[in-house]
C-alpha cells in the first residue's frame, strides 16, 4: 500500500511540473512549426530574430524557457504572415492573402 501511495504522489508531482512547463513547450512547438512552414534552418531563423542557432535549438527542444524579449523577437519574424490562435491544440492560422516569405 505504501508504495502505491508514494507512486501516486510522484505522478501528481510530475503532472504538476509538466503543466507548469506547458507554456514554454507550446512556444517550442510554435518555433518548430514556423521553421517547417517557412522551410528555414535554425540558423536562418536565429539570424532573423537576432539569436544564435544554438539558442533556437535549445528553445525548440524545451531545454530553456524563453524570456519575454526572446519571445517578442521570434514572434516579430512571423507576425505578419502567421498567427497562432490560443487553442488547446496550439492551432495555427494564416492571415488571408499573400504568400509566405521569411524575407531577408
Amino acid at each position: 500500500m505504501k508504495s502505491l501511495i508514494g507512486s501516486a504522489a510522484g505522478l501528481v508531482a510530475l503532472a504538476g511540473a509538466q503543466a507548469a512547463d506547458l507554456p514554454w513547450r507550446v512556444f517550442a512547438a510554435k518555433i518548430r512549426l514556423v521553421r517547417a512552414v517557412f522551410g528555414s534552418s535554425q540558423g536562418e531563423l536565429g539570424r532573423r530574430a537576432g539569436l544564435t542557432q544554438r539558442a533556437i535549438h535549445k528553445l525548440e527542444q524545451g531545454e530553456t524557457q524563453p524570456r519575454g524579449d526572446t519571445e517578442r523577437a521570434l514572434e516579430e519574424v512571423w507576425r505578419d504572415q502567421l498567427e497562432f490562435e490560443e487553442l488547446p491544440d496550439a492551432g495555427l492560422r494564416r492571415p488571408r492573402g499573400g504568400e509566405l516569405n521569411m524575407g531577408n
